[in-house]
């Protein structure tokens, strides 16, 4: 048996660190996509064999799916 143990830790981030992220958030274009983001819209259509914009509202419209504040 092979154990697996992992540590989380949450901070703020303020300051000089925080105007830095906000800055670089803004200079992204607006349909700007992470690697993580391009990989799951992969897997959702090929799961699928759908495809819609890479959203949670257009993927909970092709899906059926009820929002969860519903």
């Amino acid at each position: 048996m092979q154990r697996f143990d992992f540590l989380v830790r949450s901070r703020e981030v303020e300051g000089k660190e925080l105007k830095a992220l906000q800055a670089k958030a803004q200079a992204r274009p607006a349909d700007y996509q992470s690697e993580n983001q391009k990989a799951a819209l992969r897997v959702l259509q090929e799961l699928t064999g759908q495809d819609a914009a890479p959203n949670p509202a257009a993927w909970q419209r092709v899906l059926g799916v009820a929002k969860a504040d519903e």
